[in-house]
């Protein structure tokens, strides 16, 4: 049964998702002060928290709604999903070992492992009953991103594999799904059916740190797999900030620096503390919910002399472009 099966005014479902939020953390069975303040503003969803010794801190970010409104029942239940998501992002993600792996490998490995953290973090809050509602919720808001333009890509389209990885190892079975993975490179389909098979295989109550981990260990070899097809696009259109979240959510981005490890002190974050965990939920390159249109949206063409903001936030300018791989030095 869904959350809302009514017209809800606005107001009423902003208070709403305040203590949804507290009640979802309690669920997990986390006893700390809770302080989240959730806010209504501009297009994508994100989450930024913190766990430190005075409990648990941090804000999370939904797509706006329009002031003193009335939303259908259907909008209502997507935007609860998106709550859920990021809420399981707070119990289930390790920033630590996401920061570290984002850091190292910015590029399709950063979107694969978005695509497998997604899918795990969302199976273990379901397998543990820390939402039941989202069995209904999370579905119909990836069946609407879907029929927004996500199953009308060319899942071949080496820029479309994260979009496909994110739908495929969920395996929600939604509309235009087995459409969607049917057309796909059989031998691209055998590494993403094995990925589902591996997130599926990690047991629900490990620690945030080893699901993570394990999250990214996948998402390693599935690029392996992907390079020696020649399925490994330096450049995917959107970069994360971190872990991502439901795949029909973007921002105009400037493009991630070529799909290489970076040292150390390239991904430390130009301010805020260590300890702060950060998930944007904006990762996935597909369009955003609202939007229209035959599939995801492109950025432009790259070219040398751009500035561009990098996943770990440093600025920089792309000096070369090699077969779409850009180097990018700093400014």
């Amino acid at each position: 049964m869904s959350y809302f099966d009514h017209p809800v005014r606005v107001a009423v479902f902003q208070t709403a998702v305040v203590g949804l939020v507290e009640r979802l953390i309690r669920k997990a069975g986390r006893t700390e002060d809770v302080r989240i303040q959730v806010l209504f503003t501009g297009e994508t969803a994100c989450a930024v928290w913190s766990n430190t010794g005075r409990g648990i801190r941090g804000t999370i970010k939904l797509p706006a709604l329009k002031a003193n409104s009335v939303i259908d029942r259907a909008k209502a239940n997507r935007w609860v999903a998106y709550v859920i998501h990021e809420t399981w992002h707070v119990v289930f993600t390790s920033w630590e070992q996401w920061q570290q792996f984002a850091g190292t490998y910015p590029g399709l490995r950063t979107f694969l492992a978005n695509a497998v953290e997604d899918a795990r973090i969302e199976r273990s809050g379901m397998e543990l009953g820390y939402a039941d509602g989202f069995k209904v919720v999370g579905r119909e808001l990836l069946t609407a991103m879907m029929e927004e333009g996500g199953m009308d890509v060319n899942p071949n389209d080496p820029r479309q594999i994260p979009w496909v990885f994110a739908i495929g190892c969920r395996g929600y079975g939604v509309k235009g799904e087995a459409r969607l993975l049917s057309a796909l490179d059989p031998r691209v389909r055998v590494i993403l059916d094995e990925c589902k098979r591996r997130c599926d295989a990690i047991p629900a109550e490990v620690p945030a740190r080893v699901g993570t981990k394990l999250s990214c260990d996948i998402a390693l070899w599935a690029y392996e797999e992907l390079k020696k097809l020649g399925k490994q696009p330096a450049l995917p259109p959107t970069p994360p900030d971190g872990p991502g979240g439901f795949p029909g959510d973007t921002r105009d981005n400037p493009a991630p620096q070529e799909d290489r490890p970076k040292s150390t002190d390239d991904s430390e974050r130009e301010a805020g503390d260590a300890s702060d965990e950060t998930y944007d939920d904006e990762g996935d390159p597909q369009e955003r919910e609202g939007t229209t249109g035959k599939g995801p949206k492109q950025d432009a063409p790259l070219r040398v002399g751009d500035k561009v903001v990098c996943p770990d936030g440093s600025k920089g300018v792309i000096t070369a472009i090699v077969n779409d791989d850009a180097t990018v030095a700093a400014l």
